[in-house]
């Protein structure tokens, strides 16, 4: 062999070298690479894990809520129909009971008239209550007078007349003329 050929091979060589070590260095590189890559899918596929043990406890928690929902909402409904139902008797307990307070009113209005009219026949039988104790004042007056027969029947027909005159009655211990005085 000659130099040409040794130094060919050499440089052959040297470069097979280079490329050896370029591609365990390349090899190295994509080892770790696969490495990398395989340690970021676990650690994706944890993730992921995780991810979906928190949705499916998500899920489950957001059903049971609305479970609970539903529930309270059925529970609502029944309660709204009551309230409904309890606010028709309310309105018509109102409505029965405005009614009642128009006929009260009316019937107060009526009251007010015949409270009117029994004070006017009130302020009436006073006025009558005074004009009798006057009256009966007069009369008592009256009570001191007596009653004279001053003349006979002038006709001896069937119409006839007597004449009477009334006089002051003289109290006890008045000294007067008695024989003018006559009781009928």
């Amino acid at each position: 062999m000659c130099i040409r050929d040794r130094a060919k091979i050499s440089a052959l060589e040297r470069q097979n070298r280079l490329s050896e070590e370029r591609y365990a260095k390349e090899l190295a590189d994509t080892q770790d690479m696969v490495a990398a890559q395989e340690r970021m899918s676990n650690k994706w596929r944890d993730e992921s894990r995780q991810m979906s043990t928190r949705f499916e406890r998500t899920v489950k928690e957001l059903q049971d809520d609305n479970s609970r929902l539903r529930a309270r909402l059925d529970e609502l409904t029944g309660s709204n129909a009551s309230l409904c139902s309890e606010l028709s008797v309310a309105q018509s307990d109102r409505q029965d009971l405005q009614r009642d307070m128009e006929v009260l009113a009316a019937r107060t209005r009526s009251s007010e008239q015949n409270c009117r009219e029994l004070q006017r026949r009130v302020a009436d039988m006073f006025e009558v209550k005074a004009e009798l104790l006057q009256s009966r004042t007069e009369l008592e007056s009256a009570n001191d007078l007596s009653l004279i027969h001053i003349s006979e029947p002038t006709r001896l027909l069937s119409i006839s007349y007597a004449v009477f005159c009334l006089k002051k009655k003289k109290k006890k211990g008045e000294i007067g003329d008695s024989d003018n005085m006559v009781g009928v």
